[in-house]
């Protein structure tokens, strides 16, 4: 496989990698080096510190001229500050890295060699994504972020509707096709990565290197705190694609699934009021046993590892993160 070398007479690599950061020092060191620690060499990473308060600019001003640092002012949304990174990126294909995310190393290197092979039979490439799996605070491992989901290749955009199944630090991006779908939508805070795949989806193919090679983190300050906003923005999305779309089609899938989050909405409502119900492994049996009905497969599978506080987090993390 092409494994790409940084050409320094024209500064412009094949990758442009998009790191946004906001006061993420404690695991920056670790999600830059898993960049630095790729098998494929052409790459820069765009760094935006989105007005950190910790010394994440220093850790990230330590590294090497292919590390390009930017800096805002005032903290915009997340979608906002990755539109503001991406247009500094000079790459071909637009990677993106959670600041507290991991890469394994062949990561670019699969990714880039499947897009470039695929190109030569279609040049309507969107996204390549891989598998991940998601890890702890100290990267034990928690799940497969593929549980429970299809990981969909070809054109999906009716399934991407059904469900989010690109984390987005898996994901790279031919830079080429956002002239035509446009970038994040910057009024969400929750669901624009979903919303930004669905809308490239619509026209464009999408690869999935069917392999674990990106490490999402879970822990305590990006765990589902914001679970009802999370909800209602992937409603307003929902809802706005089924009103715009003339497919008959689309739009069932459309009303499928807004019913499925209206529903996750009550749910989450009863059953992350502590004065109404108090234990966790109540809370653990009631709300598996009522998702039950939406994925009965997934109760039959998982319903013993729900008994417990440690399994009622992880089910908060595949449902809502």
């Amino acid at each position: 496989m092409y494994t790409g070398r940084f050409d320094r007479s024209t500064n412009y690599p094949i990758v442009s990698v998009i790191m946004n950061c906001l006061n993420c020092s404690k695991y920056l060191n670790e999600a830059i080096d898993s960049v630095y620690g790729q098998t494929f060499k052409d790459w820069e990473i765009i760094f935006w510190d989105n007005a950190s308060t910790d010394n994440s600019a220093d850790i990230a001003k330590s590294y090497d001229e292919r590390l390009r640092c930017f800096k805002s002012e005032e903290t915009a949304p997340l979608g906002e500050a990755r539109n503001r990174a991406i247009e500094k990126a000079r790459g071909k294909y637009i990677s993106f890295l959670d600041c507290d995310d991991i890469w394994m190393p062949q990561k670019l290197e699969k990714q880039v060699a499947l897009i470039e092979k695929s190109t030569k039979d279609s040049a309507n490439i969107g996204i390549c994504y891989t598998d991940s799996i998601r890890v702890g605070s100290s990267g034990e491992y928690l799940m497969d972020f593929s549980t429970g989901r299809q990981l969909q290749s070809g054109y999906t955009y009716e399934e991407l509707i059904k469900d989010c199944f690109i984390a987005c630090s898996s994901c790279t991006i031919v830079k080429d096709v956002l002239e035509l779908t446009g970038i994040f939508n910057s009024k969400y805070t929750q669901v624009e990565e979903w919303d930004l795949w669905i809308r490239i989806a619509e026209r464009h193919l999408v690869l999935c290197v069917k392999e674990v090679l990106t490490k999402i983190r879970i822990h305590g300050s990006n765990l589902s705190s914001s679970i009802m906003l999370n909800l209602d923005e992937g409603i307003e999305m929902i809802s706005q694609i089924k009103i715009k779309s003339q497919d008959e089609h689309i739009r069932t899938v459309c009303k499928h699934k807004l019913k499925e989050l209206k529903f996750r909405k009550k749910i989450a409502k009863i059953l992350d009021n502590n004065k109404f119900i108090g234990f966790a492994k109540f809370k653990v049996f009631v709300r598996t046993f009522l998702f039950s009905i939406l994925n009965p497969l997934t109760f039959l599978k998982y319903f013993l590892k729900y008994l417990s506080y440690k399994s009622y987090r992880l089910y908060k993390i595949k449902y809502f993160n």
